[in-house]
Order: structure tokens, then sequence, then C-alpha cells
């Protein structure tokens, strides 16, 4: 008789399984987690149309930093409009995006560099419409006099002097 930890030869031996180490999986696991966060939370930002909050004065989300804040009532409409000409475009590629991320997570073998290429469109843009209200903003800047310069220049100041007090103001100086 044969001895029983010996095996068989006409019995295949399933191989030992290949893959990354499992630091590898656990930090791509956990890196995916801290990106679908990212993700989510800048996309509820985006897609928030909330104005109840403190940080968003007339519809122009405030997180881009102070200078939307310091801009008269008439600049902040003008910011606005061009930021919302292309909302349908921008949600219609959210959608997307969101669509293609699921198929990611969804496909098996799993495969990361599409998850991220979700993530890059995501940054791209955003990383546009930043750039657009730059454009507007410094055509805006060009367009005033010394005078309305000097204005938003003052604002910038008091904002910076006392943040909190400026989140109840709108850009102006008058409240909500």
């Amino acid at each position: 008789m044969t001895d029983p930890n010996t095996p068989n030869p006409r019995i295949p031996v399933a191989p030992e399984p290949v893959g990354a180490p499992r630091w590898m999986r656990l930090a791509l696991v956990a890196s995916l987690a801290v990106n679908l966060a990212v993700a989510g939370l800048v996309g509820g930002a985006v897609l928030s149309h909330r104005k109840d909050r403190a940080d968003r004065r007339d519809g122009i989300d405030m997180s881009i930093g102070a200078l939307p804040q310091a801009l008269s009532r008439e600049d902040r409409a003008a910011l606005r409009d061009v930021m919302h000409a292309r909302r349908a475009e921008r949600r219609a590629a959210a959608i997307a995006d969101m669509t293609a991320l699921a198929a990611a997570l969804r496909a098996d073998p799993f495969d990361a560099s599409a998850v991220q290429a979700v993530f890059d469109r995501q940054v791209r843009r955003l990383s546009e419409g930043l750039q657009s209200g730059q454009v507007v903003m410094a055509q805006r800047f060009i367009a005033m006099t010394p005078a309305e310069r000097a204005a938003v220049a003052d604002r910038l100041d008091a904002i910076a002097a006392n943040p909190r007090k400026a989140a109840g103001k709108g850009g102006d100086g008058s409240d909500r």
C-alpha cells in the first residue's frame, strides 16, 4: 500500500494561488475606500443645490475660496450664470462617471486602472470648472475701475481678518 501523504500522480494538484500579497490587496481596498469617499464628497458638493448652507452665496460654492464672497451681487450673478450654463453637460458627465465606476467595481477581474480613470475624469472636470470661473473673474477684474477692484480687495481683507463674521454676509456686505 502507498503512503497516504504521497500525492497520487493521477489526481492533478491545484496550483498555489498567484496574486498580490495580502498587504497590497488591503492597501488597494483602503485606497479605493478613500477615493470613493473623496469622490462622494466632491460629487455631493457639486450636485448639491441647498441654498440654506452658510458657506454658499447666490449658488456659488464658497469652498473654492473667499473671492466669491468678496464680490458684489452683480459679479456673483455673472459668475453663477457662467457656471450654470454648462450644468446639464457636467451633470450628464457625472452620471456617466457613476455608471462607469459601478461597472468597474463589478468587473471580475477587478481593474483598478478603470476606477482610477473615472477619478481622473472627475478631477479634470472639477479643474476645468474652476478654471472657467477664474477666466470669468479675470475678465470682470479687467472691466472694473480701480475703485471697484479696491473695494473687492477691501472685502477680501475684511474676510481674512474675520472669516466667521463674514460667513453670514453677502459679498457686498449685506446680510443674505
